[in-house]
């Protein structure tokens, strides 16, 4: 299913013809129902999966309808004769329909409020590892089909669209971060955060411009790298602990696994966005490009929202070390049983969230080319 999924991805990374992206989207999102009810004996994994799939269904329905009107507007699905001829559809209703509806099959695959609401259930039902793989790479690649469509193909599009873009942003940065200081699970914590990095890289989108595209591809990898280290970190605990989701259950795990602890909060610092890790440069560009788009107020927002971040993230941190573990919490303290794979994957991803954040210019020499 992963294999069929990162396929999924490629087509939307590469494709600049709706129907690609389209086909894009499918692949990868029919593995992702699958993936996130996995776990057949589990109620919560069957649950996660049915409602994702549902929703997924109606959501498919908006991007296929949007495909539809564009392609009644303009005779084509090809995006470079979209892009070149967009001038002459300024003051076509159907085709800015089409957009609209476009947009609210994409905001869902990003999990952007208020089309979020199968992320926290399927993030928590499937298994840890799919859950890394959902929450990070699948939402890049669909940011990815974002820019292609929005930017590269839309040329940004239109002042309306991208205020109502802003205020996606603005929504998914108040809720997600909101929502996630209540989490006890560490699982729907991330969750509910991802919602709000959705929101951030929205930004970017919003912004249109050239900072803004090195912004969110910038951020997109950064984010990640940051998600991958995060979830695969609560993957090693929940297989050492035995099954511990709980934030609570972090209580002394700096002291009973100092390397995991050291680990895992340099993935709470990066995503909050703390130096010198990606996630503040990543923000930092993306911030920076709305208040050159003339959306300081959209800056803003991001900087408040980055702010009620710092609870639930350092809270993490703080039951790592300054919080006593209750007894029935400790399983074989000093057995450490970490798969390789597991272990290769977390320690790529922290350094790469270091260098990427120290030698930011690294990232965006590469991107520039892609402009």
């Amino acid at each position: 299913m992963i294999l069929f999924a990162t396929a999924g991805m490629m087509f939307l990374a590469s494709g600049l013809d709706l129907i690609i992206t389209f086909l894009g989207i499918e692949l990868m999102s029919i593995s992702l129902y699958v993936l996130s009810g996995f776990v057949r004996t589990d109620p919560k994994s069957n649950e996660a999966g049915l409602k994702y799939l549902l929703l997924g269904a109606f959501a498919t329905g908006f991007l296929l309808f949007g495909i539809t009107f564009i392609y009644g507007s303009t005779t084509t699905t090809n995006l470079k004769i979209i892009s070149a001829n967009l001038q002459n559809y300024q003051s076509d209703f159907l085709f800015w329909l089409g957009v609209g509806f476009l947009l609210i099959g994409f905001s869902f695959k990003v999990a952007a409020v208020p089309f979020h609401m199968w992320a926290p259930d399927a993030y928590e039902g499937a298994p840890t590892p799919a859950s890394g793989f959902m929450s990070a790479v699948s939402k890049s690649a669909a940011f990815g089909a974002f820019v292609l469509v929005f930017i590269f193909g839309l040329n940004g599009t239109n002042e309306q669209v991208r205020q109502a873009i802003a205020v996606i942003s603005v929504l998914s940065m108040a809720l997600g971060n909101i929502i996630a200081i209540s989490q006890t699970n560490i699982k729907r914590m991330l969750a509910y955060s991802s919602i709000a990095h959705a929101g951030y890289i929205l930004v970017g989108l919003a912004s249109a411009n050239e900072l803004g595209k090195q912004g969110i591809l910038y951020y997109s990898l950064a984010y990640v790298l940051m998600q991958v280290g995060a979830f695969g970190v609560v993957s090693i605990v929940e297989k050492e602990e035995n099954k511990s989701l709980d934030i609570k259950d972090y209580a002394g795990l700096g002291h009973r696994k100092p390397l995991i602890g050291v680990l895992m909060s340099i993935f709470m610092f990066a995503l909050t966005g703390f130096p010198p890790f990606a996630g503040f440069v990543g923000k930092y560009y993306l911030f920076a490009s709305a208040v050159q788009a003339g959306m300081t107020w959209l800056a803003v927002a991001g900087v408040l929202a980055t702010l009620v971040s710092v609870y639930y993230y350092l809270n993490v941190v703080v039951n790592m070390y300054l919080k006593e573990p209750a007894p029935e919490t400790i399983h074989n303290p000093n057995e450490i049983k970490i798969s390789i794979s597991g272990a290769f994957a977390v320690l790529v991803s922290a350094i790469g969230v270091f260098i990427t954040g120290i030698l930011p210019t690294l990232v965006t020499k590469y991107f520039e080319r892609l402009f």
